[in-house]
């Protein structure tokens, strides 16, 4: 234990990596032997939120999902937060694109350790505004996603994670379609209207793939900005897209008057 925490001591007991401290002052006698030691801090509810938190932020990025929590049951038998990222992976793959899992069922477990039985409601708040994906158990032992984020809480298209999905299914669906002409055509004017062409025709049919379902299609719609060869790379062509997606129904205000 350093006898004064003066401002020298600051720079000398550090914290270097998960396996490596330097201390102020060495032990009593010297160690002959390697040993093992773990030191551990306990946290209140509150830093410990705090500090989730600030792990999920630390990422930054709308194609990383942090998710919560760390423990899951099946009867007694605990399974770390990887299975739980794993449901979730799963979840997404059986959902349309621009259907978010917020509030979708997540099956396989019979119980989420360090949910809301855990952390009040302030304090999961917490955890989510640093952009971590949390599992949750509702009362009923209903295990469910509470909010689907990114990583990337900078505004609600970076933070919602369906519209990542969604803007990536369609771009690989623009791919299918457009990877036939890479090679083989030149860039010439008539090849310029049949991008456009094709273009208009997939513009539709994804303002349309979703009529009748919930969720509605993957576009309200989109408009097309340019299309032209590369000013300084002339094998490249440039097509820019204006895109009107879908956003989640994450509140509903209902003001009565009377």
């Amino acid at each position: 234990q350093p006898r004064s925490r003066g401002l020298g001591d600051v720079y000398k007991r550090q914290v270097l990596s998960n396996t490596t401290l330097r201390l102020v002052s060495g032990p009593d006698t010297p160690i002959t032997v390697a040993q093992k030691f773990e030191i551990w801090r306990t946290l209140s509810k509150d830093e410990y939120a705090s500090a989730i938190a600030a792990q999920s932020s630390s990422w930054g990025s709308r194609r990383v999902q942090s998710i919560w929590p760390r423990v899951a049951k099946v009867g007694s038998i605990e399974y770390s937060g990887i299975y739980i990222a794993a449901a979730c992976a799963g979840a997404r793959a059986g959902a349309l694109p621009q259907q978010s899992l917020t509030n979708s069922a997540i099956t396989g477990f019979t119980e989420i350790e360090y949910g809301s039985k855990y952390f009040s409601e302030q304090q999961l708040n917490t955890i989510a505004e640093g952009g971590t994906f949390i599992v949750d158990q509702d009362l009923n032992g209903n295990i469910y996603i509470r909010h689907a984020l990114t990583t990337d809480m900078s505004d609600t298209a970076h933070q919602e994670e369906v519209i990542t999905a969604n803007v990536d299914s369609i771009s690989y669906y623009l791919y299918e379609i457009f990877s036939p002409y890479i090679g083989v055509t030149n860039i010439t004017d008539e090849l310029i209207e049949n991008i456009r062409t094709e273009l208009t025709g997939a513009i539709e049919v994804l303002k349309s793939n979703g009529v009748g379902t919930t969720v509605g299609s993957q576009l309200n719609d989109a408009t097309i900005l340019e299309i032209k060869q590369h000013p300084t790379i002339p094998d490249r062509l440039l097509v820019k897209v204006d895109l009107d997606i879908p956003y989640p129904l994450n509140n509903l205000e209902i003001h009565l008057v009377i």
